[in-house]
């Protein structure tokens, strides 16, 4: 569940595909992929817990490094409803690169 995230987090299209093609009233798809990432993935959990789940310390150190980003970006645009502007934001693309290096890391195909 969680790399299936990164994996959204990672990929411009999927993003372009579900906040403007699939818009739906009164959500925010970008908060929704962040509730994806914190909480219905677990990610600090996953991270405390990372032995349990035969994670390896630089898969972790890389997983921890994306979650700190993540949550000072969300607080950076919270509240921002034009979508456009975190799609062209080159903090946004690097946390892009970063996640794709997460599924590249983790081997996930989606």
């Amino acid at each position: 569940s969680l790399l299936r995230r990164i994996y959204w987090i990672s990929d411009p299209e999927v993003q372009k595909r579900t906040w403007f093609m699939g818009m739906r009233v009164k959500t925010d798809p970008f908060e929704e992929l962040m509730d994806g990432f914190f909480v219905t993935s677990k990610a600090s959990m996953l991270i405390r817990n990372y032995k349990d789940f035969e994670i390896t310390d630089d898969q972790v150190k890389k997983l921890k490094e994306l979650y700190e980003h993540l949550e000072t970006y969300q607080e950076k645009v919270k509240g921002e409803q034009d979508l456009q502007k975190i799609l062209d934001d080159p903090e946004w693309h690097r946390i892009q690169a970063h996640a794709k290096e997460i599924v590249i890391l983790f081997d996930f195909k989606p």
